[in-house]
């Protein structure tokens, strides 16, 4: 059997193309009403097995405008550091669920990821979590 990589790039195409061409052909045929030989019908069957794998169990969320979070969130993510003793992460997976938003968004906000602008995000968690730890 020949494994994916000791092909080159033009044999992987050719095969790809071919694959492609012979899917699209069974399809015509299953349209039309034509009988599939045995071939073509396990052919169809591995296509609609892996479509049917492919199908996500969870929903996708819709593109657009990215949910806005709120102006507290340094303080919500200080508390769940502080008094409930969770890592910066374990807070952001939390604030995820409860703000119905991405971790990496949530981390973004709180600056524990080095995008534009983290050090001022990330001063502002660093003294919610002093404030709190003097209280």
């Amino acid at each position: 059997m020949v494994k994916l990589n000791d092909v080159s790039d033009e044999q992987y195409r050719k095969t790809a193309e071919h694959q492609k061409a012979s899917a699209i052909e069974v399809a015509a045929k299953i349209e039309s009403g034509e009988e599939l030989n045995a071939m073509e019908r396990k052919l169809a069957a591995a296509l609609v097995r892996r479509a049917g794998r492919a199908i996500s169990s969870t929903r996708k969320r819709p593109a657009g405008k990215q949910k806005k979070l709120p102006d507290t969130l340094p303080l919500q993510a200080a508390m769940l550091i502080v008094h409930k003793e969770m890592s910066a992460t374990a807070a952001a997976h939390a604030l995820a669920d409860k703000h119905g938003c991405t971790v990496q968004s949530v981390q973004q906000a709180l600056g524990l990821t080095r995008k534009h602008g983290w050090q001022v995000r990330r001063r502002d968690l660093d003294e919610a979590i002093a404030l709190l730890e003097f209280i």
